[in-house]
């Protein structure tokens, strides 16, 4: 919403500010795009059923990419269910499915549903389960979902679930929106291998010579974060006290890798450490955390337990924060996937900032590249449309404009308020161990900060692209005037609501002020009792934006009284009068509310304004010379 009222305020310490600002509810955003694409790739009725818990029995061996297994799901039904549907890829072949110990009649479609007819109607708010088994040679596709290489002499296999490839593996609910409470998971694999898996690692059996590793997590937990990871692992554990309580480490390491087991042991604790003072605590205390080393490309935030294809500090981090944002806390669309990984990149970039093990020296380089790759996608939102497609999903812009989103809105509200809300919102008990929308996490900073904040999102989250500036300045003795004109990467952003810090220079001395404009083309005027040599655009990198070089205007003409509207107030017809060669590039219209206004304007005729109500409008004029704005009256 456009505003006339600004302010300009010299910078204090963050944590000093305190802002007086009121908090009102807003509508839904989301609700101006109900055609969106939503497809979570799921054939189940979500209507039907919540599942309570899963246990997967599996026979694995690294060296043949195959999957035995049976998945018992125990489920409490929501409605009257004469059938029960999983998601389970045609790839995979069902043997069997029983219900009460006798078997049951299934079809599983082309469409990758598995549609089981049971054999008596279980009525509603009823607790019920029932066990698939299954074989077959598992497709790898999304980010992996499951694959098998080798390192060294040894073979490797592991799954890697995220978008949607939980089905490709084992029948599952395989949708965004509900949980298991708990999960068991048992694996024989040959007798030199190890299993890595979710939670606490119940017993190691020897069975039919293999090995039986008995794996149990009671934390809830998607479908996607369910995770196997079978290798010729040496098991690293310790444990180590946090916060007057104490953490239990279990990484899973190639025995020959130096790197991981050296950065596993001696790097990821200060990161919890430092994440557990910030954000709260390690979200699965009661369990562990540990890691499972691969042959991949990145990393994997599985609950409790990540797979990591290397072990530089900044993965361990990232991987580290989607504890807390991902797993604790879960995406509830694959459209808001920024939740999970904007915040985990913000994080990470925040040990550069707060000097945790990451030099603080290089933080204003990945201030830099955080903002970057935003500016290097001017028609992308962060609101991912398409969620069909997993590149679509996990873009560059869900982590790192994700991060710049959360970088300028911790800048509009100020530290105290934006660590506030972050902490309220992982926090909140109504949303832990479950899913949540960008409505929920808005709400939050609304009310930590009171500050409605449905402008910043609409055009930060749902618009795209990012603003660009033009600063023009002058100075008349003690008088300093700045003009701000802005445009922007893409049409669906009008304005974008941010304030604006500038670093006044005059020989030695600097202050940054900060300017907050509401409409393009804004003049600021204030007193200052020094000869202002030069001004620098967001010295701290707070926004992600372009501008143009600043550009002294100590001589730039006045040229507002060439060109006037009149006459003023009007009731019918109003003259645009231009004087001494301007010329008008463009028109825009607003009314008091910041809201465009649609009017047929020919600077050369008469503009019919009698459609308008009565009230204030401002004429936004685009000339040679720059930016102005017209105030009308109308009548």
């Amino acid at each position: 919403m456009l505003r006339f009222i600004s302010f300009i305020a010299i910078i204090l310490p963050l944590f000093l500010i305190g802002q007086d600002k009121f908090f009102t509810d807003i509508q839904k955003i989301e609700s101006k795009y109900k055609s969106r694409i939503l497809n979570q790739k799921s054939n189940v009725d979500n209507a039907s059923y919540d599942v309570k818990f899963y246990r997967l029995n599996l026979h694995l061996d690294p060296r043949i990419k195959y999957i035995r297994g049976k998945v018992t799901t125990y489920f409490k039904t929501k409605t009257t269910l004469e059938s029960v549907v999983f998601d389970l890829d045609r790839n995979l072949r069902v043997d069997s499915v029983y219900y009460h110990q006798q078997p049951l009649i299934y079809q599983h479609g082309k469409d990758n549903s598995l549609v089981i007819q049971l054999s008596d109607t279980i009525k509603s708010n009823q607790l019920d389960s029932l066990s698939i088994y299954y074989q077959g040679t598992p497709r790898t596709d999304g980010l992996g979902s499951f694959d098998h290489t080798t390192y060294g002499n040894d073979s490797v296999l592991w799954t890697l679930s995220q978008p949607y490839g939980a089905q490709n593996w084992w029948p599952c609910k395989n949708t965004l929106n509900d949980k298991a409470d708990s999960v068991e998971i048992i694996v024989n694999c040959p007798e030199d291998y190890k299993v890595a898996s979710n939670g606490l690692l119940k017993s190691i059996d020897t069975l039919n010579g293999e090995l039986q590793f008995h794996w149990k997590s009671k934390y809830p937990i998607a479908a996607y974060l369910i995770a196997v990871s079978v290798g010729d692992y040496r098991i690293y554990e310790n444990k180590l006290p946090i916060n007057g309580d104490s953490i239990f480490y279990q990484h899973f390491l190639f025995e020959d890798d130096a790197l991981s087991i050296s950065q596993s042991e001696n790097v990821t604790h200060a990161f919890m450490q430092f994440f557990d003072s910030l954000l709260g605590p390690y979200p699965f205390i009661q369990e562990k955390y540990g890691h499972a080393s691969t042959v991949l490309a990145g990393g994997m935030e599985h609950q409790t337990m990540s797979l990591m294809g290397g072990f530089g500090g900044e993965i361990i981090a990232h991987e580290l924060a989607h504890q807390w944002f991902g797993n604790k806390i879960t995406c509830s669309s694959w459209t808001d996937i920024w939740l999970n990984e904007g915040f985990a990149t913000y994080l990470t970039n925040l040990t550069y900032e707060f000097n945790i093990l990451h030099d603080k020296r290089f933080y204003p380089f990945v201030l830099k590249s955080m903002h970057q790759v935003g500016k290097n996608n001017p028609h992308l939102s962060l609101f991912r449309r398409d969620t069909t497609n997993v590149k679509s999903i996990f873009h560059g812009v869900s982590y790192h404009k994700g991060a710049s989103f959360l970088h300028m809105l911790r800048w509009k509200l100020g530290d105290d308020d934006f660590f506030q809300g972050i902490r309220n919102y992982i926090g909140d008990t109504s949303l832990a161990y479950g899913f949540v929308s960008t409505k929920q996490f808005q709400k939050h900073m609304e009310k930590a900060s009171k500050t409605n904040l449905e402008e910043f999102f609409e055009d930060w989250y749902l618009g795209k692209g990012f603003p660009i500036y033009t600063t023009k300045w002058k100075q008349n003795n003690d008088k300093m005037e700045i003009t701000i004109t802005q445009s922007q990467s893409d049409p669906s952003v009008y304005f974008f609501d941010i304030p604006l810090p500038y670093q006044l220079h005059a020989g030695n001395w600097d202050s940054t002020i900060v300017i907050d404009p509401q409409f393009s083309g804004q003049k600021f005027t204030f007193s200052i009792s020094r000869t202002i040599d030069s001004l620098v655009f967001d010295p701290d990198q707070w926004i992600m934006a372009e501008q143009d070089i600043l550009t002294s205007t100590e001589n730039f003409e006045d040229f507002s009284n060439y060109v006037n509207l009149a006459p003023n107030p009007a009731n019918e017809l109003v003259n645009l009068e231009i004087s001494n060669g301007i010329i008008i590039h463009d028109i825009k219209v607003l009314d008091n509310n910041g809201r465009k206004v649609n009017l047929a304007i020919n600077p050369l005729t008469p503009i019919d304004i009698g459609s308008l109500a009565s009230g204030i409008y401002y004429f936004n004029l685009d000339t040679d010379h720059g930016m102005l704005i017209k105030k009308l009256i109308k009548h």
